[in-house]
């Protein structure tokens, strides 16, 4: 990035200047771990047997 003189005359570019890619909350807590993915009739029994 750079500065600009506003009084030049020159054209001020207008967009998007640089962009940077940062991880989400879940990557961050995630990592590299590949999350459980539970059927749907898991979870009542499991809620049965607990509650």
């Amino acid at each position: 990035a750079g500065e600009w003189a506003y009084g030049d005359g020159e054209r001020i570019p207008i967009g998007i200047f640089y962009q940077t890619r940062k991880p989400t909350y879940e990557e961050k807590v995630l990592g590299e771990r590949i999350p459980v993915k539970l059927k749907p009739g898991n979870i009542r029994s499991i809620l049965e047997k607990h509650i």
